[in-house]
């Protein structure tokens, strides 16, 4: 089949000029984001991202950013960063990239202090369209408590305003005069004939600037061109040419962007001079369109303007004029062949920012034809795999256009290219080196260029390949791209091919084609995870969502490979078995619980023991097993924590049983609850201490003021109470105030140890029997006398009396009366009437007095 051929075309152009001053044609445009909450950098994860359309026709953008933090809280800087199309690629950590990631870096961005008042970005001439900020604090150096980090907040105003440029058209139909004391002259949209408006097809497309007659020489033109916007020299994007430096004619190189307005700006450079111009634009695109028709532009009809005439050596004029743009001529023959270009179909697979690309159903290009049947024969998909590898072979020493289009909400991943030379369909009858470089572009589509180290140009992203056929395993060549742009990509693959053999030396290969194998997708993080030493979360900032790697164990970088500030693996697993290891010294808290009866106090403990083991085994970052799910085990870590604090207190106070029951439900209940509102609040721990110590201090009170004697004993608070306290004093600003990430596992592990022994000083004793105050006396008369003390009579053994019970009261205050609480009545001298019965005290009566208080055992006395 006779390849197609590529195509040289002269546009016409329609130019819109504005020649009066920059600010009577600008439009203001302006899009807020009020007090957006903005947090310390420490992974990705921490960044707020933020977006902002910008208009067509936009001359510039400015953002302006003001900070409102909490008073008497030190802030770092906060640093911005704005990027067109996607979101912006940042490593603040100073991590090393991946092998195979691009990374360009973002030009446009912003470091201040919040205190310093309003700030400005300035962006010249910004592609339309959505742009992304990205912002956060820059953490302070230094230890900061962690409560400190929780009540202070920066909280960041946005305001983007765009400035747009309005222009007027002028046809070719009337004259167009640059006149020099403008200092922006015009701007011109490049629009080919046959096309729908806004559109130019892609391609390499070559403007040419040339001045009117012969009198002037070179131009003095300035040429800015750039696509979707209008140019400005500060952007990098922007393509400039002084025409005064290329002669007669001035030529300037453009890669044209497809579907898209394209602009140019034409500044005079000599002062007070009237200067006439033409412009002609040509395309060179493949394979050839229908039809091909030469255009040109000029600012006056004259036709000076396109063609000048030849003087011959007498000073006559000759007759024969010569066209400054003279129509292009095919040269068939020295052209280079085209190659394909395919439109990839979009296959979705399962999870978050999973997809990939594979040939259409059809096996067409989109919109270009090409052999149908041959590429039939030579592409196959892996139809078992829908976003499988794309296997086919392209034509040598052409360009081979792959197209697939990313929507805004694709972004969020990284895109992944992958090619390789299917090494098996290579001959072997002679050494053969295929060299395959590629192109990775955005918008545009760019043709790799020869023996360059940048043949990718600027904005392109290149893969490389250089194999013999003799290797046994073929090598690939992968590209990543973190956080890729919106919009139609397109992969470029060019081959060549050089046989080499005795006879002959250096010749084409045997074959005209190059078996290649392709992968396009995209998945979350860096290839669907972040390695040994990270974790790969989804977040959403701002109703954009975006994967990131969250590092473990003092990795850093990208995808969590640089060890450069790492932790050894001896190291993490001495912190695991410490952290688990220390809730051991729980045990003789339970043993000495159950020995002193505290039953209920005693399966606290050991729940508490067995929660704070599996939490911390979960929450480690390489050694760690998990038995549950992790907020399952956090919840009942924090629970038992906050219940066994509560359960002793309350076992300290001396409360009536019955009391203490319904204080044990009200706490499960209360402490559930505020455990599963905000587990690590401050409220959900001071909230029941303070309530405890409240109920400790009262039963305390209440039993001194009662038994008219200290409470506890002061034997107990010596030498237990305040030893207890001490040490759960110094665990609590161990807690508070020393502990840090680096130093965690030693910090928290002596707090499990200090909230353990601290039970075994505080814990009371036994609890013995309440101290009684009434006795039970047997007043039974069963035929003889009954003696009942000193100086009672004795009854005859004949008398008959019913059997009675009488309850005394003894008063521990050692008075010799005895209060009869039968009938009330006291007996002068100490006896009591009752009737048929003289019951008569001693003035001591020590043995009864001292029975009662060998029954009698404190509860806070050591036994």
């Amino acid at each position: 089949m006779k390849k197609a051929k590529p195509v040289l075309q002269s546009l016409f152009i329609l130019l819109s000029f504005s020649t009066f001053p920059c600010l009577s044609d600008e439009i203001l445009q302006s899009e807020t984001v009020e007090n957006r909450r903005i947090f310390d950098f420490y992974s990705y994860r921490d960044v707020q991202i933020l977006r902002f359309n910008v208009p067509l026709n936009t001359k510039s953008g400015i953002w302006w950013f003001k900070a409102n933090h909490t008073k008497n809280c030190e802030m770092g800087t906060v640093s911005v960063f704005l990027r067109g199309g996607g979101y912006p690629v940042v490593n603040p950590d100073g991590g090393k990239f991946p092998e195979n990631i691009q990374y360009r870096g973002n030009p446009h961005n912003l470091t201040f202090n919040p205190v310093n008042g309003d700030h400005s970005l300035l962006v010249p001439s910004p592609d339309p369209g959505i742009w992304f900020m990205l912002v956060y604090i820059n953490p302070i150096k230094g230890p900061t408590p962690e409560e400190e980090k929780n009540k202070c907040s920066t909280w960041l105003t946005t305001k983007a305003n765009t400035k747009l440029r309005t222009t007027s058209s002028i046809y070719t139909q009337r004259n167009m005069i640059i006149r020099s004391s403008y200092s922006i002259t015009t701007l011109a949209h490049l629009k080919p004939i046959g096309f729908s408006r806004s559109k130019t097809e892609g391609g390499n497309r070559r403007l040419r600037t040339g001045s009117g007659g012969s009198n002037i020489g070179a131009c003095p033109l300035r040429i800015t061109a750039g696509p979707r916007r209008p140019p400005d020299g500060l952007n990098p994007g922007t393509r400039s040419m002084n025409c005064l430096e290329q002669g007669d004619i001035c030529s300037l190189k453009l890669y044209p962007q497809e579907n898209s307005w394209h602009y140019l700006t034409l500044t005079p450079t000599k002062l007070n001079k009237q200067i006439e111009f033409a412009i002609s634009v040509t395309l060179k695109d493949c394979p050839y369109p229908s039809g091909s028709n030469n255009y040109l532009l000029v600012n006056r009809i004259d036709l000076h303007q396109i063609c000048k005439s030849n003087k011959n050596g007498g000073g006559r004029t000759s007759a024969v004029l010569q066209l400054l743009f003279p129509p292009y001529q095919r040269k068939e023959e020295k052209e280079p062949l085209c190659g394909d270009r395919i439109r990839l179909d979009r296959v979705t697979l399962p999870g978050v920012f999973s997809f990939g690309y594979k040939l259409p159903s059809s096996r067409s290009s989109s919109g270009l034809s090409y052999n149908n049947s041959k590429t039939s024969s030579s592409i196959f998909s892996l139809d078992n795999f829908p976003a499988g590898p794309i296997v086919m072979d392209i034509h040598n020493d052409v360009s081979n256009v792959f197209e697939f289009y990313m929507e805004t909400t694709d972004i969020g991943g990284t895109l992944a290219i992958e090619i390789a030379i299917n090494m098996i369909k290579l001959p072997r009858r002679s050494k053969e080196q295929i060299l395959l470089t590629g192109c990775l572009t955005n918008v545009y589509h760019y043709e790799p260029q020869d023996h360059s180290q940048t043949f990718c140009g600027e904005n392109g992203y290149p893969l490389l390949l250089n194999v013999t056929n003799d290797d046994k395993i073929s090598d690939f060549d992968r590209l990543l791209l973190p956080f890729p742009s919106s919009g139609m990509w397109y992969l470029t693959l060019k081959s060549k091919c050089r046989s080499y053999s005795r006879e002959l030396g250096v010749s084409s290969c045997s074959r005209s084609e190059t078996p290649v194998i392709l992968s396009i997708y995209s998945n979350m993080c860096v290839m669907g995870g972040c390695g040994k030493y990270g974790r790969c979360y989804q977040f959403f900032s701002g109703g954009n969502m975006f994967s990131t790697c969250s590092c473990i164990a003092g990795y850093k970088g990208w995808s969590c490979t640089d060890d450069s500030s790492a932790t050894s693996e001896i190291d993490l697993l001495a912190a695991t078995l410490l952290l688990c290891l220390s809730n051991l010294l729980f045990l003789p808290a339970v043993g000495l619980a159950i020995y002193r009866g505290f039953y209920t106090e005693s399966f606290v403990y050991f729940a508490n023991m067995i929660f704070s083991t599996l939490y911390h085994a979960c929450d480690q970052d390489i050694f760690s097993f998990c038995l549950m799910k992790y907020t399952v085990l956090q919840f009942c870590d924090f629970y038992a924590a906050t219940m066994a604090y509560w359960v002793t207190v309350l076992a300290m106070g001396g409360l009536p049983e019955q009391a203490k029951s319904l204080l044990h439900m009200v706490g499960a209940v209360g402490v559930a609850l505020a455990v599963e509102y905000d587990r690590t609040g401050v409220l959900t721990f001071a909230v029941p201490g303070v309530i405890g110590i409240i109920i400790l201090l009262a039963s305390w009170i209440t039993h001194c003021t009662s038994d008219r004697s200290c409470y506890p004993s002061i034997k107990y608070t010596c030498c237990f109470f305040l030893p207890g306290i001490s040490v759960v004093t110094v665990g609590i600003l161990a807690f508070v105030f020393l502990e840090r990430e680096s130093n965690y596992h030693f910090v928290h592990s002596a707090w499990h140890c200090s909230m353990a022994i601290s039970i075994l000083f505080l814990l009371p004793q036994t609890p013995g029997e309440k101290e009684e105050k009434y006795t039970v006396l047997d007043t039974r008369i069963s035929g003889g006398g009954v003696s009942l003390g000193p100086g009672s009579s004795a009854l005859s053994s004949g008398s008959s009396y019913p059997t009675e019970t009488s309850f005394k009261h003894y008063v521990d205050s050692g008075s010799d009366s005895v209060l009869d609480v039968t009938s009330g009545r006291v007996n002068g001298g100490g006896s009591v009437s009752m009737p048929g019965t003289l019951l008569r005290s001693s003035h001591k009566p020590s043995s009864l007095v001292d029975h009662h208080h060998r029954r009698h055992h404190h509860p806070h006395e050591p036994s």
